[in-house]
């Protein structure tokens, strides 16, 4: 008998797509100093890592150099295509990483010892079919070698008296699943992988071979990859439409749906207790797998095209000192990662070191955002309320280190008529009359604001660092004169976002500087509008915080900038300033009727409103926001959103929106201290203006003690 064992994957109890966390992302690739990019034929499908050599197949075996990226040696085989490879177990020290099996496309299998120019050994047709893989089985007892072909016959090959796996030896071959993409050993199972079929078998035992059958419904895409890590109780499996299903041995149970991205997952390892993730855009994510949900520790851009492969080189470690990842692109090109991320552990532990090495002294920052409603400084001179409001604003703490000024709708970009221009502005035209009114309107806003800053200041002179206009956004930076020479590398970079990028109704300015040795970042944003928009806000945030770039800091070397920036960057980045601020008219809404937000509105019922916020809803339950690792003080004020311009009443218009926080200031990074966070009256806009107040500790580095905390990091790595 031949039993099937039938699962449908979406009746267990983990139906809902989780998502990894992405609040702690580190960028930085985890290279290997020294070591070259190995450009091989795009053919190239078959490769193997081990020590200081890479072994690739197409028409020739090639061994290469790690260090050098040369093509070493070449060992032709008489045309036989090879398909898959895998190192032969070995019984001496020495053999580890020596002999090499192949198997072809016209079903041959031969034996190549990678320090000689020829192969030792070779049994033609030992498959009538494509050789797809070849798996090595380890145990305490014996160590075999499992050769399986496209038609499904399965050859294991097991240790002579000598205790050496030769293709000399008569094998024992079973008959599985055909046309299988995916095949690992569990245990001492076969799994095996094609479409949305998951197929287990046990060769241990002829007479029930079959273990298995798993099928996936249309909700979840095919297959493409499978492993396991150090949890050898789990299996995780790789989806094309970039989901991971992850399964029990015992039970053959699914525990967990991940929804690691929306592109196709290509490949996918397991390194000690990390899952290594190679995709379609030749991105590479870690994930730490010990964590629910899962966190994502680090991605990186690994190859211009699709991750085809990643393998990994377990003996490195003890043979040449490394714990080695190596990846396959499309293209032919292999790079060895490093597997320990030794510079992410350098980096953690001098960070833990920080306050050995650096001297800290407290500034103070005032940040102020408004969504003006195209208000001209004029409308606010006309308002009875406004030059009270903009000095009570500017003046909401003493004598701050940085005032940042953010707008938002500068201009009325709500006209259908201002949009049609703005959009069909070509770069190559002469500015347009919109542009020129815009900037002239920035202007005028710069200068009413420099007037206001300097009569706030009671005799401390001001001057502007930095401005900025993107449309209807605007950004205005005044700093002490007699802290600007501490302050370098100042940068402002925009990104549209409304209407698909193509417009800046919507979108972000950020601006970046250095104060002393800490990097900060500034961003003022105006996020997609609608009470049900929350997805499109959460898109334009991602959009805004990954597309935003800034050119790499230069001074005469890179130690200027270590510990400077964060998260494995170079300063390129919005993530990767060690201190960031986020604010502005963020559009998010409050879940709530809008009868039951005005009657706890006029009790000052906020906690029952906060619980509803959408803001503090996707930072506390969605893992893949990223937002999540910034931090907000709760606000204790009336939303600030949507009045009746001129008036105190929330908005009694046909539309009759209902009442929210949009307007909103979010910070993070170490040694920040919130003073206060409030909002204001002036009634000239739709939006009540808000500030915040912030007192923390800039760093300047002894590059003398920087030096000494190395030297004692080095010494704790090597031990």
């Amino acid at each position: 008998s031949d039993p099937e064992h039938i699962d449908t994957a979406l009746k267990d109890s983990q139906s809902d797509d989780e998502r990894p966390d992405v609040s702690h992302i580190n960028r930085r690739p985890p290279n290997f100093k020294g070591f070259r990019e190995i450009s091989c034929k795009s053919s190239t499908r078959a490769f193997a890592i081990g020590g200081d050599h890479v072994i690739t197949d197409s028409g020739h075996t090639r061994v290469w150099s790690l260090l050098s990226g040369e093509n070493i040696n070449t060992i032709s085989h008489d045309d036989s295509k090879v398909t898959c490879l895998c190192w032969r177990p070995a019984n001496r020290m020495e053999d580890v990483g020596r002999y090499l099996w192949c198997g072809g496309l016209d079903g041959h299998l031969f034996a190549i010892d990678t320090r000689e120019d020829k192969y030792f050994e070779m049994t033609r047709k030992a498959h009538s079919s494509s050789v797809n893989f070849i798996l090595c089985y380890e145990s305490q007892q014996l160590t075999q070698l499992w050769t399986l072909d496209t038609d499904g016959k399965l050859l294991i090959w097991s240790e002579g008296d000598d205790g050496i796996i030769s293709l000399k030896s008569t094998p024992e071959p079973f008959r599985v699943a055909p046309n299988q993409t995916c095949a690992i050993i569990v245990g001492h199972y076969l799994w095996t992988a094609a479409e949305k079929n998951i197929e287990i078998f046990n060769p241990h035992n002829k007479y029930e071979l079959n273990v298995k059958k798993i099928g996936f419904g249309t909700e979840i895409g095919n297959i493409t990859c499978m492993t396991q890590t150090n949890n050898s109780s789990l299996v995780y499996v790789g989806h094309e439409d970039g989901r991971i299903t992850v399964w029990d041995v015992k039970s053959y149970n699914r525990i967990a749906l991940v929804h690691a991205s929306d592109y196709s997952i290509t490949s996918i390892l397991g390194v000690n207790d990390y899952l290594w993730v190679g995709f379609k855009t030749g991105m590479i994510y870690i994930y730490d797998i010990t964590k629910r949900p899962w966190v994502t520790i680090k991605d990186w851009k690994a190859h211009k095209s699709p991750i085809i492969d990643m393998q990994l080189d377990e003996a490195g470690l003890w043979r040449v000192g490394r714990l080695q990842v190596a990846s396959l692109s499309s293209e032919g090109s292999i790079i060895s990662w490093d597997g320990l991320m030794e510079q992410d552990w350098f980096a953690d532990k001098m960070s833990l070191r920080e306050k050995t090495y650096c001297n800290y002294r407290d500034i103070k920052i005032l940040i102020c955002s408004w969504n003006i409603g195209a208000c001209k400084p004029s409308d606010l001179e006309k308002s009875s309320d406004g030059i009270k409001f903009m000095r009570s604003w500017l003046a909401s703490t003493e004598l701050p280190d940085i005032i940042v000024i953010g707008f938002q709708e500068i201009f009325d970009l709500k006209s259908k008529k201002m949009n049609a221009k703005t959009m069909l502005t070509s770069k190559k035209k002469l500015k347009t009359k919109v542009e020129e009114n815009l900037e002239k309107r920035s202007q005028e806003w710069r200068d009413k604001l420099a007037k206001m800053v300097e009569h706030a200041s009671n005799g401390d002179k001001y001057e502007v660092l930095s401005t900025g206009n993107l449309f209807g956004l605007f950004s205005c930076f005044f700093v002490k004169k007699t802290e600007k020479e501490y302050i370098r590398d100042v940068h402002t970079a925009m990104h549209k976002t409304g209407l698909g990028g193509y417009n800046g109704n919507k979108g972000s300015i950020a601006t970046r500087f250095i104060y002393d040795d800490s990097s900060m970042c500034f961003v003022n944003c105006h996020l997609a509008a609608g009470q049900k928009e929350t997805l499109a806000r959460n898109k334009d945030v991602a959009n805004i915080l990954e597309n935003t770039t800034f050119p790499i800091c230069f001074r005469e070397s890179w130690n200027d900038y270590e510990n400077v920036f964060t998260h494995g960057g170079d300063g390129t980045m919005v993530s990767d300033h060690e201190i960031c601020f986020l604010s502005g008219d963020l559009n998010y809404r409050i879940d709530s009727q809008r009868d039951v937000v005005l009657k706890a509105i006029a009790k000052k019922n906020y906690d029952s409103l906060l619980a509803h916020d959408q803001l503090i809803k996707q930072r506390k339950t969605n893992p893949s926001f990223r937002l999540r690792s910034f931090l907000e003080g709760e606000p204790r004020f009336a939303p600030t959103y949507k009045y009746n311009p001129g008036e105190d009443e929330y908005d009694t218009s046909e539309k009759r929106r209902t009442p929210a926080w949009c307007d909103r200031i979010l910070y993070r990074g170490p040694r920040i201290i919130q003073e206060h966070y409030v909002r204001y009256e002036c009634k000239v806009s739709d939006h009540r203006p808000i500030s915040s107040a912030f007192r923390l500790k800039i760093k300047a580095i002894d590059r003398d003690k920087q030096s000494d905390a190395k030297d004692k990091v080095m010494k704790e790595w090597k031990d």
